[in-house]
């Protein structure tokens, strides 16, 4: 309730995190008595008509903004890819990785091959080397729930985003060679 009403502070620590949103977006959002707004063509759109990947992702700037997620912050996000216009995917994977790079712990459950895919890149080839980063499968075998942890995407053996994928390349080639003959 405290970060509904608080003002947007100056975050130092991640006014990084805070540019890269302002940079992806181009929003300028602003309050009054009413509720959160952009102003397009001198009028104001309230942020209850914007769309929820939006919404999203202005969120999480306020919540930087008035220092309720700081170092030190745990932040749990599930499926941050709902609702996001594919685009800005790879721009809130800029912001996830920005945040675990100034020292906020991010725990993130996805079923996007993308999102994840990009974290992985991050983790293997980018920013995420020296933080530490952690990918889980979680699967069923037998009666039990089972968990596998890999340093990147590619090294788990039980991947069902992976599976999945693999399995529409199989029958986009299926009939694509059936057509052929």
């Amino acid at each position: 309730a405290t970060a509904l009403n608080a003002n947007p502070i100056s975050n130092p620590e991640l006014s990084v995190v805070s540019k890269i949103i302002d940079d992806s977006l181009k929003i300028n959002l602003l309050k009054d008595n009413v509720g959160f707004y952009q102003v397009i063509d001198d009028k104001r759109i309230y942020a209850s008509l914007m769309s929820d990947g939006i919404k999203k992702i202005l969120t999480l700037k306020y919540l930087i903004d008035t220092d309720q997620i700081k170092k030190n912050t745990l932040l749990f996000i599930d499926e941050p890819e709902t609702h996001l216009n594919p685009n800005l995917i790879n721009e809130y994977v800029k912001v996830l990785v920005q945040l675990a790079v100034e020292g906020v712990q991010v725990f993130v459950s996805s079923h996007d091959y993308l999102l994840t895919y990009l974290l992985s890149l991050h983790a293997e080839y980018g920013k995420l080397v020296n933080v530490g980063c952690k990918f889980f499968s979680f699967f069923k075998e037998s009666d039990c729930v089972k968990v596998e942890c890999g340093d990147s995407l590619s090294s788990l053996q039980n991947n069902s985003i992976f599976n999945e994928y693999e399995r529409l390349i199989d029958f986009e080639n299926e009939l694509f060679f059936n057509e052929k003959n």
